[in-house]
């Protein structure tokens, strides 16, 4: 397994989420009624610490999504379905997003979460135009599945000297404005439908959404 971050072009082009995902009405015919957590503001903050609002997936694509994809105000408080196990709850996307790749399944089936016996956390990511992920590391590696619109992902070694953590329980998270440091990132990964990022354990990363765009994390 890779021990640096790596963009796998179009791994996942094949999957039938990266046309059907596209379209608007085809979440909602899926997704409508459900209820999901998002978090409330332009930026995702760690999940202990975030805001979130329980509302119907339905209602997050009109009031949210749309009208930032049209350049418009959102009629709502502009929200993130960030890190949410979609794909459990929903199996058709589930089966949108498969299968797998084979370098995926062999990281998987080596990965520290199978050596203790566990199964990978898999999460969808669904943004809209101008979310940020503030500067964090992950504790586990992660294959960012790209599927929907562009994603902008920097990423630094763990032992970045210019990188301070906050306290516990939040050291995953950096207090720092990571924009004043893109320009001396290690690895800029400009995300196109289909495109897979491996992002190592302990990678510190930061993470823009120009447009509206969906992903799928396989944390093993």
């Amino acid at each position: 397994m890779n021990t640096a971050p790596h963009v796998y072009e179009r791994a996942v082009a094949t999957w039938p989420a990266v046309t059907r995902w596209r379209s608007p009405r085809y979440w909602v015919a899926e997704l409508g009624a459900r209820i999901v957590p998002v978090e409330v503001g332009i930026a995702h903050r760690d999940s202990d610490l975030a805001q979130q609002r329980l509302v119907p997936f339905g209602e997050y694509v009109d009031a949210v999504l749309l009208p930032l994809a049209r350049g418009e105000a959102a009629t709502r408080t502009v929200a993130y379905l960030a890190q949410h196990p979609l794909l459990e709850q929903c199996p058709q996307l589930a089966r949108d997003a498969a299968p797998w790749p084979r370098f995926v399944q062999d990281a998987i089936a080596l990965g520290p979460r199978a050596q203790r016996s566990l199964e990978p956390i898999v999460s969808a990511w669904v943004a809209p135009r101008g979310a940020t992920t503030p500067l964090h590391f992950d504790r586990h590696p992660n294959y960012l599945c790209h599927v929907v619109g562009r994603k902008l992902v920097y990423l630094w070694p763990p032992d970045t000297p210019t990188i301070p953590r906050n306290a516990p329980p939040a050291e995953n998270t950096s207090p720092l404005d990571a924009a004043s440091l893109v320009d001396a990132c290690e690895l800029r990964a400009d995300l196109r439908p289909g495109d897979v990022l491996f992002i190592p354990e302990g990678w510190w990363h930061y993470v823009v959404t120009p447009v509206t765009s969906v992903s799928v994390s396989i944390w093993f």
